[in-house]
């Protein structure tokens, strides 16, 4: 098995994981809502990305939501 170290990436690939956007009062910027995002779609996440040292997930999203 190959040596890993903390500059190693580590991504989860998903292949049905659907998100819908929604803001959080007093969120960081820049404010999703205001950037493209619709809170009537909702968008399929094509991977995840959580780094160690934060307790932070970021979503990997296509580009084309499903309207529900």
């Amino acid at each position: 098995m190959p040596e890993t170290s903390q500059e190693d990436i580590v991504l989860t690939l998903e292949s049905a994981l659907y998100v819908r956007i929604q803001e959080m009062p007093n969120g960081p910027m820049p404010l999703p809502l205001k950037s493209g995002f619709s809170m009537d779609t909702a968008y399929r996440a094509l991977g995840m990305f959580n780094p160690s040292e934060t307790s932070d997930v970021y979503f990997i999203l296509a580009n084309d939501g499903v309207v529900a």
